[in-house]
């Protein structure tokens, strides 16, 4: 699998594919920036809400710690990769960008490009919140 792309603004970027891959190996968590009602509709499978407006990033960093487990003596020196995605990859860039800028050495923060579009156009899978039944 290729290495993430760097672009100009110290964050990485993954090609759907790419990151299907890295996700499916457990080499990264996944955080969707959307809001709540775009998260209900469609998600990637095991993506964590955490949506732009609200995004703190101690938390990312938090989760990030956990997912390596750090505390346990034999968790990973190695940073964590988080994935973040949007729609279409503009609100993702802006909060790894964020994010960054924030300094959380231990991470590495990824784009997926072109966000769920690119996802579901490259036909990889998405789930949804079921449908209330009718009457409530």
């Amino acid at each position: 699998m290729p290495e993430p792309a760097k672009s100009t603004t110290s964050f990485s970027e993954l090609e759907c594919s790419d990151a299907a891959l890295l996700l499916s190996s457990g080499g990264a968590i996944l955080i969707d920036v959307r809001n709540p009602d775009e998260h209900a509709a469609s998600r990637i499978s095991g993506s964590l809400l955490m949506p732009l407006p609200s995004l703190e990033a101690r938390a990312v960093f938090a989760l990030a710690r956990k997912g390596r487990g750090v505390g346990d003596s034999s968790a990973s020196e190695s940073p964590t990769r988080v994935v973040v995605h949007c729609r279409s990859g503009v609100r993702s860039a802006t909060a790894c960008a964020q994010l960054t800028a924030a300094g959380a050495s231990d991470c590495i923060f990824i784009n997926l490009k072109g966000g769920i579009l690119a996802w579901t156009a490259a036909g990889l899978p998405t789930s949804s919140a079921p449908a209330a039944p009718l009457g409530e």
